[in-house]
């Protein structure tokens, strides 16, 4: 058969004309992703949507690609297979956006993990990746017209994600909720907690073989829930929260499964000086809690004294850090929260 010098036309949803559209024709075979440079031929639409492709035959199937290009953010990609040279009008599809949240049997949002999405029942198709919000939300962002699958899963390990809720949004749907299964968790609630926004809770672990922490912002009611996958060894737990305005802070040890009542305690300063280099300027000072896999940042004045404050009891790692051009200035100390630390800081 003669080669077929098609002329494809694209619209948007609405039927009007797509210009600066790139058009590209792929073999059935071709793998995927497909990308313009690789294609049998290709081109660009003009002002009235279309454009002239060559070299193909009119006889087969191939796949398709039009991408819109340009300020077109409202209209999706579209990659058509068994596709005709005959086949001569493409419609762009509307875009769409899609919130929802994943949460676990009792409401609780789960706050770690991913969220993929593809198009549902296209199991070529790649998965999109979108990000998790700290209060389980998550927002996809130009959606395709039709029915999408999406699943949440969480990391064991590096680079290895498990499943633990999947759920479909329809054609029409805009919001979505996943809930998950399968996960362990540690429940917290803080007797006395005032509410207010902007104050951190952090679950700090630790096993024979590793540590680790989660951190999120604390719920106005005090209660709040960590979730992770189940561990084959034992875990140790620590929860803080804080420092409130007066100063006072949540320290306790918890334990996996039925909550923990913890109650606020005064938090303790560690205070000191710092001796630094000439011209150079402290960018950080920061303790570390021996056995609690904690970090607080304290102040620093313009006399280079700092405190840090909403400790809990025990011993503390203090380290300090400056910047003078290109080179940097550590120091580090030891001390019982409570105490003082004076720290001389040196060039690496």
């Amino acid at each position: 058969a003669a080669a077929a010098r098609p002329v494809v036309r694209v619209l948007d949803a609405a039927g009007h004309p797509v210009a600066g559209a790139e058009v590209h024709v792929h073999a059935p075979s071709a793998e995927r992703p497909l990308f313009a440079w690789q294609a049998i031929c290709r081109g660009t639409t003009g002002e009235d949507g279309t454009v002239c492709l060559g070299g193909l035959d009119p006889a087969r199937s191939y796949v398709l690609v039009v991408e819109p290009g340009g300020d077109l953010e409202d209209v999706q990609e579209i990659e058509r297979a068994d596709w005709k040279p005959a086949d001569g009008t493409v419609r762009l599809g509307a875009l769409r956006n899609v919130s929802g949240t994943v949460l676990d049997a009792e409401g609780f949002p789960v706050r770690r993990g991913r969220i993929e999405w593809r198009p549902a029942g296209d199991e070529a198709a790649g998965w999109t990746e979108e990000r998790l919000g700290s209060d389980g939300s998550f927002a996809i962002r130009a959606a395709p017209a039709g029915a999408i699958e999406v699943r949440a899963s969480v990391a064991r390990g590096v680079d290895r994600y498990e499943t633990i809720g999947a759920a479909a949004a329809a054609e029409s749907a805009s919001q979505v909720k996943i809930v998950a299964a399968g996960l362990s968790a540690v429940t917290v609630r803080v007797a006395g907690w005032p509410g207010g926004a902007g104050f951190r809770a952090t679950l700090s672990f630790a096993t024979e073989s590793t540590s680790g922490r989660w951190s999120a912002e604390m719920p106005g009611d005090g209660r709040i829930r960590f979730h992770f996958l189940p561990s084959e060894g034992d875990r140790e737990f620590r929860f803080y929260a804080g420092p409130l305005p007066d100063g006072r802070i949540a320290w306790a040890a918890v334990t996996e499964g039925a909550e923990s009542a913890v109650d606020l305690m005064p938090g303790l300063t560690i205070r000191g000086r710092l001796t630094v280099p000439a011209g150079a300027q402290v960018e950080s000072v920061r303790a570390f809690v021996a056995g609690g896999n904690l970090m607080l940042e304290g102040r620093v004045d313009g006399n280079d004294s700092y405190v840090i404050e909403g400790l809990p009891p025990g011993r503390c790692h203090v380290s300090a850090h400056a910047q003078r051009g290109e080179s940097h200035c550590t120091g580090s100390a030891e001390a019982e929260a409570g105490g003082t630390a004076d720290i001389v800081l040196s060039k690496r």
